[in-house]
């Protein structure tokens, strides 16, 4: 089953398939990602899937993901049998019940230049934890290859990862929204912090991203 929206010169395809969704995919993406077990579970119970792919030149990223959302929605709305969202590329998925907690932060973000925390966890991926011991992890973002910006990388403590979400947030918005360059050897000032940028040495199969990746540290 397929189906085409056209949104001036966009297209939106909608492509249905009527079998499980890859299992090494779902193992590989679930793992990863931050709720319930019980709710990874009915991933693997899903009986089809819709594709959902946007096609433009001129739209900006962001409201790409914003109308792909709004579609997603209105999908759940129709049946009430969606059971979450899976974004591959970005090493990320959200039970459908997560979808409304981001709904104002969208309309937010379409009316300022700001990246909302929940927003930015939902579109471009969040990040993974890479645990190397009970005191060192590894924070990587994945999903910022879609919108032509580089991956944000830190190496940090367990109890850092909402304030290592929130500086990704941050230098994110900085670089797309305010058009910001980044790159090794440079330094910024966010609020109190004050932060360098490196290139990845380490794990660079993991790490590197289509459009490279940051090594963030503080100086």
């Amino acid at each position: 089953m397929t189906a085409l929206l056209n949104i001036g010169k966009d297209q939106i395809i909608l492509a249905g398939l009527y079998f499980l969704y890859p299992k090494d995919v779902l193992d590989t993406v679930l793992q990863v990602c931050h709720f319930l077990q019980e709710a990874k579970q009915t991933f693997y119970q899903s009986q089809a899937h819709i594709f959902l792919t946007y096609r433009s030149t001129t739209v900006s990223p962001y409201l790409q993901y914003d109308r792909l959302y709004h579609i997603i929605g209105c999908l759940q709305e129709e049946d009430n049998q969606a059971i979450g969202v899976i974004q591959e590329s970005a090493m990320t998925a959200h039970p459908i019940d997560f979808l409304s907690a981001i709904e104002s932060e969208r309309e937010d973000l379409l009316v300022g230049k700001s990246m909302p925390f929940m927003s930015w966890i939902a579109w471009t991926g969040g990040c993974v934890k890479y645990i190397l011991d009970q005191n060192t992890i590894w924070f990587v973002t994945k999903g910022n290859h879609n919108f032509g910006l580089p991956e944000f990388a830190f190496k940090g403590r367990p109890d850092q990862g909402n304030s290592t979400m929130q500086i990704f947030n941050a230098l994110f918005a900085y670089m797309y929204f305010y058009k910001a360059v980044l790159a090794p050897g440079h330094t910024a000032d966010l609020g109190t912090l004050s932060l360098k940028f490196s290139a990845v040495e380490e794990y660079k199969d993991l790490f590197i991203g289509k459009y490279g990746t940051l090594l963030v540290s503080f100086r």
